[in-house]
């Protein structure tokens, strides 16, 4: 078995970190707020460098509809809340990587 490197490490670890921060996952609101969002920042960063990893275990936090709907009222809140907020990270994801992209592009 390849043993990970110490970049994939660190983008799973933050990624790892980001998952505890969200609505569905924890119960404090503000102070895991701005956690959050310096997690969100840090994760569009590292998506320049590891862009199919930290994509591809973003899309594993979002919760199916399916699941969602066998909740209570309050926990689908929570896990749509948990949804939008990872949305929104990876939609930040593909901004930045097609700004960084878009110079090579042009040249075509």
């Amino acid at each position: 078995m390849q043993r990970e490197n110490k970049s994939d490490e660190w983008v799973r670890l933050v990624l790892r970190r980001f998952r505890t921060q969200l609505p569905f996952e924890s119960s404090r609101s503000q102070q895991n707020h701005e956690s959050r969002e310096h997690i969100k920042n840090c994760i569009v960063s590292l998506s320049e460098h590891n862009f199919t990893m930290v994509v591809a275990e973003l899309a594993r936090f979002i919760k199916e509809p399916s699941f969602l709907c066998s909740l209570p009222a309050e926990k689908m809140t929570l896990a749509s809340q948990s949804n939008s907020i990872t949305m929104d990270t990876m939609a930040q994801c593909f901004e930045r990587i097609q700004t960084d992209v878009q110079p090579f592009l042009m040249k075509f």
